[in-house]
């Protein structure tokens, strides 16, 4: 099997006090998306990739926010990357209950660009609700 162009690793992190919070876990995380993609990628060159881009990130004086990186291949040469600053977090965060209405398949992945399925269940959010939070038929969370 070969890699699938048409679909790309994404990772959401924060970024905060020059470091990538998680970023071991990260680099996992991103990882295990490539080798689910059959991409040829070591985790030790997305630790490396990660390690790079904090550095970048710490020397451009970013502050905290949330990265959002979206890799267009296994070769981590070519990627975007959305940066938008935290607003303060609320003392009380409000999330909308939504049920899960499909059964999960394999290829139910948040972390691929394409998510037709999670736009449908975040636009049943609420005016006064910070996010949704999606549960399954057992009542367990699935995603926030």
């Amino acid at each position: 099997m070969t890699y699938d162009r048409e679909k790309r690793v994404l990772d959401t992190f924060r970024f905060q006090n020059g470091v990538i919070n998680y970023k071991i876990e990260h680099a996992e995380r991103s990882f295990e998306a490539f080798h689910f993609l059959n991409a040829s990628v070591s985790p030790e060159l997305l630790e490396d990739f990660y390690d790079h881009l904090e550095s970048n990130l710490k020397n451009e004086k970013i502050e905290d926010s949330i990265v959002r990186l979206i890799f267009d291949g296994p070769e981590l040469t070519h990627f975007d990357i959305e940066i938008k600053k935290i607003d303060p977090t609320p003392d009380i965060v409000y999330l909308k209950p939504v049920l899960l209405t499909e059964s999960l398949q394999d290829d139910f992945q948040y972390k691929f660009t394409d998510r037709n399925r999670w736009a449908t269940y975040l636009a049943q959010k609420t005016k006064d609700a910070h996010d949704i939070l999606l549960y399954n038929e057992k009542n367990e969370a699935i995603e926030t």
